[in-house]
């Protein structure tokens, strides 16, 4: 009878301390689950904007180069005919170029479009580009950055920036800056790493791929051929969450407003909430 009593009080007090312990073991896990994503979006956010400040910090250096170089007095003089200035332009771009190691080309030309000074000799007086969207603009007296297109020399994306020279208030030329954008790309995203198998890459404003650690996907492939992707391209910011490849990932996006291109940063969510679990397993262990 004692012992039969004693099973009635401990019985249902063992049952009772393993549903609280279970329901407290739930709770966490939701808990845990719900903070660690929020706290982990609100960082891949807060990257996926800083990247693209740094792309726009990263052009706005380059657009200054190229102002300085359409500043230089010498560039009216060499645009006016002056063979002795256009060949030490030509020198001074080549040399920047080097240096640089990511302009793909620096030109001078005419208020026709036509180069007569070049970082590349083959070009001068040789190359025009006065049907160009950018040299239209520049020979307004405003400064131009195209969007990003496919070099046509390396294949690689670049942009074009594009400076007025100015003589008073009358246009001149231009001077143009073509940037390869690959060398920046892989240094700023190809860096950036989410969890174990997250990755970063970046798309223009129709959605091509410009940058991502698949460099077979690199200018071949548009977001737009996935549901995902238009939803990427409609909103331009935002979060979305989508199933790629068989795994279920949140996209953090971001569009630069100066260059028209996206930045993206993906994480998947296995990989987010595996500790989550394991944990709540362990305070179960631990109650019991």
């Amino acid at each position: 009878m004692k012992w039969n009593l004693k099973l009635r009080i401990i019985v249902p007090t063992i049952l009772l301390i393993a549903a609280v312990t279970a329901t407290t073991a739930l709770v966490a896990y939701r808990m845990s689950r719900n903070t660690l994503s929020s706290t982990f979006d609100t960082q891949l956010q807060d990257i996926t904007t800083s990247t693209v400040a740094s792309v726009e910090d990263w052009i706005n250096a380059q657009t200054i180069l190229t102002r300085n170089w359409a500043g230089d007095r010498d560039a009216v003089s060499a645009i006016a005919g002056s063979a002795e200035l256009r060949t030490k332009l030509s020198a001074d771009y080549a040399r920047a170029q080097g240096l640089l190691g990511y302009m793909e080309g620096v030109n001078l030309t005419d208020a026709t479009g036509l180069v007569v000074a070049g970082s590349d000799p083959t070009t001068v007086g040789k190359i025009t580009i006065g049907s160009r969207d950018y040299f239209k603009q520049a020979m307004t007296g405003k400064l131009a950055i195209s969007d990003v297109i496919i070099s046509q020399r390396s294949g690689t994306p670049i942009i074009v920036i594009a400076a007025p020279v100015m003589d008073g208030s009358a246009t001149k030329g231009v001077v143009f800056a073509a940037v390869d954008l690959k060398e920046f790309s892989q240094r700023e995203i190809g860096a950036i790493k989410v969890l174990q198998t997250g990755y970063a890459f970046m798309f223009d404003r129709n959605g091509l791929i410009l940058a991502h650690p698949k460099a077979e996907l690199i200018m071949k492939t548009k977001i737009s051929e996935f549901a995902w992707g238009n939803q990427v391209l409609a909103l331009r910011d935002g979060k979305i969450d989508y199933n790629y490849e068989g795994a279920d990932k949140a996209l953090v996006f971001r569009t630069s407003k100066t260059l028209g291109c996206g930045i993206a940063n993906n994480d998947p969510q296995a990989e987010l909430t595996a500790p989550v679990p394991r944990m709540a397993s362990n305070i179960h262990i631990l109650g019991i």
